[in-house]
C-alpha cells in the first residue's frame, strides 16, 4: 500500500506515516470495529488544525506558569492499516504528540506538557502498540506521556485526583459520535479539576434524527439500540451541553465525511473571551450562525 493512496490532505499527516514506517515497517492491523471508520481520514485532516489551534489558544496561560494538558478519552491505535478502507492511517495520539513536539513553545522555549491517552484496550494489542510506537517513534520529547489502560470513566478520575499543579489544556472526546453519560458524570464530579481544561467533542451531526426514528422494539431490552441508550445521552444538544459544566461553547459547521455521515465538533470552555474561529468554521453557540448550526444538529 503506497502512502500516496492516503486520503489525508495535510502534508504533516503524510510525514507522520513516513516516520512510523521507518520504525515499524509492517503497520498493525486491527479487526472490526477497531480502526474501521471510513470517516477517519476526513476527520483527522480537520483534527490536525484543531490541535494546533488549541495550543496557540493556551500559550499565554502556559507562559504564566500553567502546565498544558492534552488528553483523549478514546485514543485508539497510534497508526494502523484501516480495516474498512485498506489505507494507512495515523491515529489521533500521533497527531497530538507531533503537534506538541514541533511547537516552539515546547521544542524551543523550555516548557513541558502532559499528554494522557485513555484506551480501554479491546484488544489489549492496541495499548501495547500505542506504548511501543510512542517510544520507538521518539515522541514525547518535551513532555510527560501516559497511556492509561482501561475505560476513561475509570482511568481519568484517578489521574485527575493526582493532578496538583495549575493546568490548562484540552480533553478530546471521540467515542461513536454521541455523548456518553459517563462523560457528563466526569464533568460534573471533576468540574474544579477541569475548570481550565476545555472539552473538544466529535459529534455526529444528525444522530438525533436516527434516534428519533427508532421503534419501541429497537430500544427495548434485546433491541439493536438498547445498549446505546443505556450508555449515551441522546437529548438535544441545547439541553445536554449545560450539564457538561462549561460556560461557553463553539460549534463547527457540519462537514460530510463521506459514507453517509456528517460530523460537527463542539468546544466547551470557561474562558469568557473564548474566540470564534471562522477559518476553522467554529462559531460561538450564542451567535446567529452557531444557533443555526445547533438547530440543524438537533433537528
Amino acid at each position: 500500500m503506497s502512502r500516496r493512496q492516503l486520503p489525508l490532505q495535510a502534508t504533516a499527516l503524510d510525514r507522520l506515516i513516513e516516520r512510523m514506517e521507518a520504525v515499524q515497517p509492517d503497520p498493525p492491523t486491527f479487526g472490526n470495529p477497531v480502526g474501521c471508520s471510513r470517516a477517519t481520514g476526513s476527520k483527522h485532516s480537520v483534527y490536525l488544525g484543531v490541535v494546533s489551534w488549541f495550543i496557540k489558544m493556551h500559550t499565554t496561560m502556559v507562559r504564566k506558569g500553567a502546565q498544558l494538558f492534552v488528553g483523549e478519552t478514546h485514543a485508539g491505535p497510534f497508526w494502523y492499516m484501516n480495516s474498512a478502507t485498506g489505507e494507512l492511517t495515523v491515529g489521533s495520539p500521533a497527531i497530538d504528540l507531533d503537534v506538541l513536539d514541533t511547537s516552539p513553545l515546547f521544542a524551543e522555549q523550555g516548557f513541558r506538557y502532559k499528554a494522557v491517552f485513555c484506551e480501554k484496550g479491546k484488544p489489549k494489542a492496541i495499548v501495547d502498540q500505542l506504548r511501543y510506537a510512542i517510544t520507538a517513534g521518539g515522541f514525547g520529547q518535551y513532555g510527560d506521556v501516559e497511556v492509561l489502560h482501561g475505560p476513561f470513566e475509570e482511568q481519568l478520575p484517578q489521574y485527575l485526583d493526582r493532578m496538583r499543579a495549575w493546568h490548562c489544556g484540552v480533553l478530546f472526546i471521540d467515542a461513536n459520535g454521541s455523548i456518553a453519560n459517563d462523560l457528563v458524570t466526569l464533568c460534573q464530579e471533576y468540574r474544579h479539576e477541569l475548570k481550565n481544561i476545555d472539552l473538544c467533542i466529535w459529534h455526529q451531526a444528525h444522530v438525533r434524527r436516527r434516534f428519533n426514528g427508532l421503534s419501541a422494539q429497537a430500544v427495548a431490552p434485546g433491541g439493536k439500540w438498547h445498549g446505546a441508550i443505556e450508555k449515551y445521552d441522546y437529548r438535544p444538544l441545547a439541553e445536554l451541553l449545560p450539564d457538561l459544566c462549561k460556560q461557553r461553547w463553539l460549534i463547527r459547521r457540519p462537514f460530510n465525511a463521506g459514507y453517509g455521515t456528517a460530523w460537527t465538533m463542539l468546544v466547551g470552555s470557561n474562558w469568557k473571551d473564548l474566540p470564534q474561529w471562522p477559518a476553522g468554521e467554529m462559531y460561538r453557540l450564542d451567535s446567529l450562525t452557531g444557533q443555526a448550526i445547533l438547530a440543524e444538529c438537533d433537528g
